[in-house]
């Protein structure tokens, strides 16, 4: 599984948004977090928006998935994203099989 990882730009940020993607990174560890910058247009199984503060200003318009976007825009809603994100790993394995 491939999740397009998108950064905000940082101007107010209200968490840590690295340590974040690094809990994401250890409860699944076998799939492939890319971070990607404004300037790339890409396809992935899910889109992960690391939004600083609750304005969640990121620009994710040019990376898309089959799922909506998974907006984590405060350290307590990385639980929301744990979800989705098994949530839509169950999806892409039911779909291979």
């Amino acid at each position: 599984m491939e999740v397009l990882v998108r950064y905000c730009g940082g101007c107010n940020p209200r968490y840590d948004r690295s340590e974040v993607l690094e809990l994401l990174r250890e409860e699944f560890p076998d799939v492939e977090f890319i971070v990607t910058t404004s300037h790339e247009e890409r396809t992935g199984d899910a889109v992960l928006v690391l939004a600083g503060c609750t304005a969640a200003c990121a620009d994710y318009s040019s990376v898309s998935s089959p799922h909506a976007p998974i907006i984590v825009a405060s350290r307590a809603a990385k639980k929301k994203a744990i979800k989705e994100l098994h949530r839509i790993k169950s999806a892409l394995e039911a779909d291979s099989k």
